[in-house]
């Protein structure tokens, strides 16, 4: 595993029997290439077609996030 830790050392973890720390949760998202924010807001639902929408949101300046906010409802 390219974090150096052991296979079982991970099905513990996905088992639920030892708790994550979070320099180990941190690796985990740094080498599957998402943020902190992403593994807690995304869950589940996590696509990176999702994550480059958010991202190119972040990026915009508040009137611009307002306009984006009006097309989405309108279009919903």
């Amino acid at each position: 595993m390219r974090l150096g830790y052991n296979p079982q050392f991970v099905k513990t973890i996905e088992n639920g029997k030892i708790q994550l720390k979070m320099s180990t949760l941190l690796d985990f998202c740094d080498v599957i290439g998402i943020t902190i924010f992403d593994f807690f807001f995304l869950g589940e639902s996590y696509n990176e077609e999702d994550k480059n929408i958010l991202d190119l949101y972040a990026s915009l300046p508040a009137n611009s996030k307002n306009t984006i906010i009006d097309l989405m409802k309108r279009l919903k």
